[in-house]
């Protein structure tokens, strides 16, 4: 099999210009085939262990993401704010429900970096006694260039 570096498209071996750009052919290796799973007593060689987490860039992703929800149940505080003002609790109420709109997200990242921090720590340690979390991987499906 060969393929035009240009325009990709593929030819049989007996072509050697591409019809379409005329580019010289190159020859195409087939992608190995994957083996079948290992042999009893061998290992997977796609097997990874997690022994460490970065803590300050657990605490930061962990920070964000939390944010983000904090963001996501902010109009709820709001409406629940606007609820209470319109049943009785009047201004302070309302009030309340807006500053707790706009505290929330930011106490929730805070506890977010905090969680994450301590959380990384812990499983650091714990990694150390217990070797960590194993993950098994494979190799993605090539996909077509369109």
């Amino acid at each position: 099999m060969k393929k035009c570096p240009g325009c990709g498209r593929e030819y049989p071996d007996e072509f050697s210009v591409c019809a379409v750009d005329g580019q010289t052919l190159q020859s195409v290796t087939a992608p190995p085939v994957a083996a079948p799973g290992p042999a009893p007593g061998q290992y997977y060689q796609t097997r990874k262990l997690l022994t460490y987490v970065a803590p300050l860039r657990a605490g930061l992703v962990l920070a964000v993401l939390y944010a983000f929800f904090g963001l996501i149940f902010a109009p709820f505080f709001i409406l629940i704010a606007l609820i209470g003002k319109q049943t009785g609790g009047g201004f302070p109420a309302a009030l309340g429900g807006v500053i707790g709109a706009i505290f929330f997200p930011v106490v929730y990242g805070i506890a977010g970096f905090l969680g994450g921090l301590i959380g990384a720590a812990v499983y650091n340690l714990v990694a150390r006694w217990t070797g960590g979390l194993e993950f098994e991987f494979r190799d993605a499906p090539q996909r077509p260039v369109y």
